[in-house]
């Protein structure tokens, strides 16, 4: 026989074998119950932080590619800019010189004309019909 002290009384009794074989799994099993719920949620929250970081390093990851994809985009829209100013340069520097070539032309002709009604005039033995412009 077994002599047991309850805890919250202070009293002692005694317990055969099997009583105390009993008391005792039950105490094992509470504490083994405790110790398990214990681990579980150690393990729960470690691996909770696990996957908090690995998915604070795949974001960090995806942000900097993010950034870097933004700035190649920002370099190609400055391209963009820089040919089409260089395009309006060109249009405008061809528009200009079409613009020349052919007021140099107009002039030549207007010149031309004004040159043969001048020498028409002198010689009256021609009949010609000459329009001056102006």
């Amino acid at each position: 026989m077994k002599e047991v002290k309850c805890p919250k009384c202070g009293s002692v009794f005694s317990v055969d074998e099997a009583d105390y074989a009993s008391i005792l799994s039950q105490v094992k099993n509470a504490e083994f119950e405790s110790e398990i719920q214990r681990r579980l949620s150690e393990i729960a929250l470690r691996n909770k932080a696990e996957q908090e970081l690995a998915f604070a390093k795949e974001k960090q990851k995806y942000d900097a590619v993010i950034g870097k994809k933004e700035q190649e985009l920002g370099n190609k829209d400055a391209e963009i800019a820089r040919l089409s100013d260089q395009l309006k340069s060109i249009v405008n520097q061809k528009e200009s010189s079409i613009f020349k070539k052919s007021r140099t032309h107009l002039l030549e002709a207007r010149t031309t004309c004004v040159w043969r009604t001048t020498k028409q005039r002198r010689s009256p033995s021609r009949n010609l019909r000459v329009t001056i412009l102006p």
